[in-house]
């Protein structure tokens, strides 16, 4: 079982759509394999702390799962604006190329955090970086 800590909890709104709002607790974890820091939040109606460890230990995994597609050397949680002006959780891959001499980044909104699709992405890209570096 992946490890983690829990760092912050907090009250915070979490917008619904429209005007329609909810109160929830955000909950900031850190992953212990890697230092991946990330928030959650959950319902205030649906807070206990067994939802809590679940919650903690399942994105734990799924951050910690991203380290085992080659190339990737970091991930980071973020929040960025939606063209609507609300906050959208997105995480982002860091990855070098093969020779370890060329590295960049990719971007996903939370709405495709998969495996499969970070994968897929992070194989293309770093493709095009081992390219580059072979071009003569």
């Amino acid at each position: 079982m992946a490890g983690y800590a829990i760092i912050a909890q907090y009250p915070t709104v979490e917008f619904l759509g429209g005007t329609q709002t909810r109160d929830v607790m955000a909950v900031g974890v850190r992953t212990n394999d890697h230092n991946v820091y990330f928030e959650f939040r959950l319902p205030k109606a649906s807070y206990t702390a067994d939802n809590v460890k679940a919650d903690a230990n399942g994105f734990t995994i799924v951050y910690e799962l991203l380290f085992d597609i080659p190339g990737v050397t970091d991930v980071e949680w973020s929040q960025q604006p939606t063209p609507a002006g609300q906050l959208q959780d997105h995480v982002t891959v860091y990855f070098a190329s093969s020779s370890g001499n060329s590295s960049s980044f990719l971007d996903f909104p939370y709405s495709r955090f998969t495996q499969d699709i970070i994968a897929a992405a992070v194989t293309a890209a770093r493709a095009e970086l081992d390219a580059a570096e072979a071009a003569t």
